[in-house]
């Protein structure tokens, strides 16, 4: 996750100006660095995926979601984010919300916020557990609460916060 931070912060500094050549190489190379590591990660947990592999399969599944849609974002019809969908949802089934994820429920909240950002035919099925889950977990879940929940997890705040925004908006009257 630190790694992924890194890279953001790289980006981020190089908005606006002249980026050197050795700036670009250091960039694919991080980038193909964490690549890596996800594939490996997500296939390890998929082969143990029993008991807590489901929990950090959970996590890395959004981790790689939130690095592709910032850091390497695939077009949607590529299939690379329902792919990832698919299998969040299923190893979120094999998850319990309070016995697997009880003290991390913030990072369960961002785990489902991460995917019901994602424009896609499950966006429903994590928008209504994300609402549901906010409202068993989080008194008052005004969208700065939420935000300050997510900041504590991978965030970019210009395409994080509107993200968090959207999703907020079109489960805000639920909440209530």
């Amino acid at each position: 996750m630190e790694q992924i931070t890194d890279l953001e912060k790289l980006i981020e500094s190089c908005r606006g100006t002249r980026v050197s050549s050795a700036t670009i190489q250091d960039f694919y190379s991080q980038r193909e660095s964490i690549e890596e590591c996800f594939i490996d990660s997500i296939a390890e947990t998929h082969v143990n995926s029993s008991g807590g592999g489901a929990y950090e399969q959970c996590c890395l599944l959004a981790a790689s979601l939130h690095f592709y849609v910032i850091i390497r974002p695939f077009p949607i019809w590529s299939g690379v984010q329902s792919i990832l969908l698919m299998k969040l949802k299923d190893a979120l089934m094999k998850t319990d919300s309070i016995s697997c994820w009880g003290d991390d429920i913030e990072l369960f909240l961002w785990v489902l916020m991460e995917a019901a950002a994602v424009e896609d035919s499950l966006k429903p099925w994590f928008t209504q557990l994300l609402t549901h889950t906010l409202r068993t977990f989080v008194p008052k879940p005004s969208l700065k609460r939420i935000k300050d929940i997510l900041r504590k997890f991978l965030w970019n705040e210009r395409t994080s916060s509107p993200a968090c925004e959207k999703v907020y908006k079109d489960i805000q009257d639920t909440l209530s």
